[in-house]
């Protein structure tokens, strides 16, 4: 009898480690009353040098895979809690500039360390030989996901 027949399934781990990292980082956010999902949102306005288009509506419906409306209230949530800025373009004075306020940033800062310190966890036990398999075997799992 083989001993692959008592391991468990591939999905057994990437759900366990995903409900973890949520609940830990949910368990976090709750000190701020925002959701994973205004985390999310939040962490990716805050990286937006990253993406030339700049940051608008359309665009975190396309990143954060979710509809307007969704993407409104969340925003709607962070600005009335000062973590985000909207104010009218200078360009185009239908849409709006949507900025990352310092206490905002704070948090982004917090939840990165946050991130490291699972991430850490997570490999503790790796070499760095094994950090680079496990994060190429990840990037081909998530390009495969992600089609």
């Amino acid at each position: 009898m083989s001993s692959h027949t008592h391991e468990n399934p591939l999905g057994f781990y990437i759900r366990n480690i995903a409900h973890t990292l949520r609940y830990r980082i949910e368990e976090e956010l709750s000190h701020y009353s925002i959701s994973s999902a205004q985390g999310r949102l939040l962490g990716i306005m805050a990286h937006s040098s990253d993406f030339p288009c700049g940051i608008n509506r359309k665009f975190l419906e396309k990143t954060m895979h979710i509809k307007g409306p969704s993407v409104t209230n969340l925003l709607n949530g962070l600005e009335k809690k000062s973590f985000i800025e909207r104010n009218i373009s200078k360009e185009d004075g239908r849409a709006l500039d949507i900025a990352v306020t310092e206490k905002g940033m704070e948090l982004v800062n917090k939840i990165n360390r946050i991130f490291a310190e699972y991430e850490g966890q997570l490999t503790s036990q790796m070499t760095e030989e094994d950090i680079s398999v496990f994060r190429r075997l990840l990037e081909k799992a998530y390009e495969n996901i992600s089609l």
